[in-house]
């Protein structure tokens, strides 16, 4: 059987690629495509169920428009090779720079995510899914407040245009985080994603917690101190004690009492201060 034109040109780009040192994923695709073209036009029952047409002969006539057309279609099939060539190229580039992301994302120890303007977490990191407990696949799409962490509504910040970085402190449990929240906007200002940073603040909210008692008992010492130099009597010095421990901001109600030796075993308030309704 008489090769037609095209058959013999793809079967010359197929050699072409064949020999080719650069065997990119475009060009494996573009393989098994003119490789299938071949074998379709070197099945006649393929031209027969397109209409029963003949396949095409020799032709000894003078070339005409239709030639001229089939002697610039290797430069076009080369033109397109090449410009999937290049759209490939610029795929893995993308394709590289998004693991590149994922990983960094990844190496951040905090948990971290993104949303949409419906909440939906969009991207999370490994931290984040451990946090939350869940399969990625469960995580992408769902609201954050009904996943990590959990609430019944977002967080107030988020409900606004935050236009600049904002933060809070938000407890889970026993454990205390940090927040940091920030929008991300494209060239033209619309809005496109947030991004939530949560960082585990409890050992350091509890050794703040015990460094402000630490100080307030200083404080409280301190006064108390300087009052039992100045006392004249016993009631003065411990109504001036109890005013020292309600003026240090950390104490409600100050009180003293004397156990009386009753049957009722009752005590008698001494000295007291600050506020003892309820």
């Amino acid at each position: 059987m008489l090769k037609s034109a095209k058959q013999a040109e793809l079967e010359l780009l197929l050699d072409e690629l064949r020999r080719s040192q650069k065997m990119t994923v475009g060009r494996e695709l573009l393989m098994k495509e003119l490789a299938a073209e071949i074998a379709e036009l070197s099945n006649p029952l393929a031209v027969e169920k397109a209409g029963n047409i003949q396949l095409p002969t020799v032709s000894l006539q003078q070339p005409g428009p239709a030639a001229e057309q089939s002697a610039t279609q290797p430069i076009e099939d080369r033109t397109l090779l090449f410009m999937l060539e290049d759209i490939v190229a610029e795929r893995n580039k993308i394709e590289q720079a998004h693991r590149e992301w994922l990983t960094a994302l990844d190496a951040v120890n905090n948990p971290m995510f993104l949303h949409d303007q419906q909440f939906r977490i969009l991207r999370c990191n490994k931290a984040y899914q451990q946090c939350a407990g869940m399969p990625f696949q469960e995580i992408i799409g769902q609201p954050y407040y009904a996943v990590f962490p959990k609430s019944s509504a977002p967080f107030p910040y988020c409900l606004g245009p935050m236009e600049k970085a904002e933060k809070a402190e938000v407890a889970v449990g026993n454990a205390i985080y940090h927040s940091s929240a920030f929008a991300i906007h494209d060239e033209q200002g619309i809005y496109l994603y947030s991004v939530h940073l949560l960082e585990d603040i409890t050992e350091r909210s509890q050794a703040k917690t015990s460094l402000e008692h630490a100080n307030r008992a200083l404080s409280t010492l301190t006064a108390v101190n300087s009052n039992l130099v100045h006392a004249s009597n016993e009631g003065e010095l411990l109504q001036a004690i109890c005013d020292a421990i309600v003026q240090q901001h950390g104490y409600r109600m100050a009180w003293v009492g004397y156990i009386q030796h009753d049957d009722a075993k009752s005590i008698k308030v001494m000295a007291r201060a600050g506020h003892d309704d309820g």
